[in-house]
């Protein structure tokens, strides 16, 4: 029961206001570049394939990502779970600009 509370009350202080404001954006900004990257690294034959996966990923990131997420509010408290994140998009957009130079 007390994870249950954990879940809502982290969703309702997590995506109220700004954090769901630039969550958005950035889902908008990065969710075309992520599909045109994956489709085009597929080549035609085998885009159904790697888009396939690359959607199973995602859904699968959704169910996951509350539970991990939760779990790190519950134990560690707000701040760690959102510089967590900060990292890991830090990490990513490094990750990125060295597929972009690799892809051109």
């Amino acid at each position: 029961m007390k994870l249950i509370h954990t879940i809502i009350t982290t969703y309702r202080e997590a995506f109220s206001g700004r954090p769901r404001l630039v969550w958005s954006l950035g889902e908008m900004l990065n969710l075309p570049m992520v599909n045109a990257v994956v489709a085009a690294r597929a080549g035609r034959p085998a885009a159904g394939r790697y888009m396939g996966a690359y959607t199973l990923s995602f859904a699968t990131a959704f169910v996951v990502s509350p539970l991990i997420g939760s779990a790190i509010y519950q134990r560690l408290g707000p701040s760690v779970l959102w510089y967590g994140i900060g990292c890991c998009g830090l990490l990513l957009f490094a990750g990125f600009q060295v597929l972009s130079r690799r892809f051109r």
